[in-house]
């Protein structure tokens, strides 16, 4: 297995995108860039380093142009669909990169609940809204749960991966 090394990775996509300090800093805080990142090394795929700079290529630019990434109607048909993007995986072990996709899904759901206020005030969509009937807080109780049975995420963080997402985190940079 290919070794992962976050800091370089964070390093590579701060000169790519030339990225400001602050958002170099915040990259490198964020659990679910962490996370997006370390799938296709841990699930043991097939060109793990292309595949994790794929995904976050697409991470960046949705914080980059938000109004393109952002939920939108089309997206009612599963919650998960927004994350179709950095889903693609050659080989590895499909059980590790389920449980890195749910720990995906609840930082999505995370900053869904986090957003509500301000995007009913604004007059966009949010999937937290019960009009929708997601049911947002059973999700997180679901996701948070299984991402506390021990995963291989555990050793990114200081504890358990769903600790560290709902100590720091949502999606955005």
């Amino acid at each position: 297995m290919e070794e992962f090394n976050w800091e370089a990775i964070v390093d590579d996509i701060a000169q790519a995108f030339k990225l400001a300090i602050k958002e170099k800093a915040s990259i490198q805080r964020s659990p679910a860039f962490k996370i997006t990142a370390a799938i296709p090394f841990l699930a043991g795929c097939e060109d793990p380093d292309r595949c994790a700079y794929i995904h976050l290529t697409a991470l960046v630019m949705a914080s980059r142009i938000p109004g393109v990434f952002a939920f939108r109607k089309s997206d009612l048909v599963k919650i998960k669909r927004r994350m179709q993007y950095i889903a693609n995986f050659h080989g590895g072990d499909r059980g590790i990169i389920a449980q890195g996709m749910a720990l995906l899904e609840l930082c999505m759901v995370l900053d869904y609940k986090n957003d509500l206020k301000a995007d009913l005030a604004a007059g966009k969509a949010n999937p937290a809204d019960p009009k929708f009937g997601f049911e947002l807080d059973k999700n997180i109780k679901r996701l948070e749960k299984n991402a506390r049975g021990g995963t291989a995420f555990d050793a990114l963080f200081d504890g358990a991966a769903a600790d560290g997402i709902l100590e720091t985190g949502y999606w955005r940079i």
